[in-house]
C-alpha cells in the first residue's frame, strides 16, 4: 500500500498466530525500529498504518513485544511512542516478564518512571516469583532497586510519577492548541 507516497506494508509472519501481522514502513516493523530505536520511522508506522498490533508478541523472541524490546534496550523515546500509541505496558511475555522486568534488567530508571505514568504498577511477579525490583537487584543495579523497593514502599511516589504525567499531557495539549 502506498500512501502518501509512503510505502507502508502488512507482513504475516509463518511462526506467528495467522490472525496477527506486523506492520512496516519502508521494511522496517515495529519490532525492528524498537530494538535500533529509530524514533523517526516508529512514529511514521503508526501515522500511516491502519492495521496496528501494537502488542504484537514474536513467538521467536519468548513473546516479546515492540515495547519490551524498547525497554530492555533503554530507548525512551520509542517507549513513549509505543505506549503513547496504545502499547500495554502490564504485557506479559512467556515467562511472565512486563516491561518493567526489561527495564529493571538494565537498571533503566527512566523508563521505570515513563512505566508507571502509563500503567501504575512494577511490582508484578514472572512466573519464577521475581519482580522487576528482584531483576534490577540480581543484575547489580543499586540505584534501580532502591529506587523500585521505594516506589512499592511509597505509594506517594507513584503518585508523584501519575501527577506528573497528568502535567505533561496537559502540556502538549495546550503547545497544540497553540500550533494551531
Amino acid at each position: 500500500m502506498v500512501f502518501n507516497g509512503e510505502r507502508n506494508v502488512l507482513k504475516k509472519y509463518p511462526s506467528r498466530n495467522p490472525n496477527q501481522c506486523t506492520f512496516t514502513y519502508e521494511d522496517f516493523d515495529v519490532h525492528h525500529c524498537a530494538s535500533v530505536n529509530d524514533s523517526w520511522k516508529l512514529r511514521k508506522l503508526f501515522k500511516f498504518s491502519k492495521h496496528k498490533d501494537v502488542n504484537l508478541q514474536d513467538d521467536d523472541f519468548g513473546g516479546r513485544s515492540a515495547l519490551h524490546i524498547a525497554c530492555q534496550k533503554g530507548h525512551i523515546e520509542c517507549c513513549e511512542i509505543l505506549l503513547e500509541n496504545g502499547a500495554d505496558p502490564t504485557l506479559r511475555m512467556y515467562d511472565g516478564w512486563t516491561p518493567a522486568h526489561c527495564a529493571a534488567e538494565i537498571g533503566n530508571i527512566e523508563v521505570l518512571k515513563l512505566l508507571i505514568r502509563y500503567s501504575g504498577t512494577v511490582v508484578a511477579k514472572d512466573d519464577a516469583g521475581a519482580t522487576p525490583r528482584h531483576i534490577a537487584k540480581t543484575y547489580g543495579h543499586k540505584d534501580c532497586a532502591t529506587f523500585l523497593k521505594a516506589v512499592e514502599e511509597h505509594p506517594s511516589q507513584k503518585q508523584e510519577i501519575i501527577r506528573d504525567r497528568i502535567q505533561n499531557a496537559a502540556r502538549r495539549t495546550l503547545l497544540k492548541i497553540q500550533k494551531e
